[in-house]
């Protein structure tokens, strides 16, 4: 058994970070389809009085559609950095108060071991492979 006693919060600051960015970007994409396909069907089937076509209407809640998914996922890459850091921290403290998580590892090796390559200088003699 193994015991993780602490974790770098820059490390955590950085995975949180692109792990929040990454859900956000695909939960995102979903959530602007659907938005879009919503806007769609309520521009087509409204009608405007005040001669606005609903065309216009749907071209402007697109762009802010497409402008709330690019703040969100600056949002959410931000947030998940600050999260990271602070659990880190928080773990840190704990690890420091009860010991930490007891973690089992595999022993056996899982990659090959690497080959060691000499080169010799072209102008030096080579003796037997």
């Amino acid at each position: 058994m193994r015991t993780i006693t602490r974790i770098d919060p820059t490390s955590a600051m950085k995975v949180g970070a692109l792990l929040s960015a990454l859900s956000f970007t695909v939960f995102g994409l979903l959530l602007l389809a659907f938005q879009s396909l919503l806007l769609s069907a309520l521009s087509n089937s409204s009608s405007s009085s005040s001669g606005v076509s609903g065309s216009s209407i749907l071209a402007a809640g697109m762009v802010g559609l497409c402008v709330f998914y690019g703040i969100g996922v600056i949002g959410a890459t931000i947030s998940g950095g600050i999260g990271g850091l602070v659990v880190a921290f928080a773990y840190n403290l704990t690890a420091n108060w009860v010991g930490g998580l007891r973690i089992e590892l595999d022993d056996a090796p899982t990659a090959k071991p690497k080959r060691r390559v000499t080169i010799v200088p072209a102008d030096e003699e080579q003796t037997g492979f």
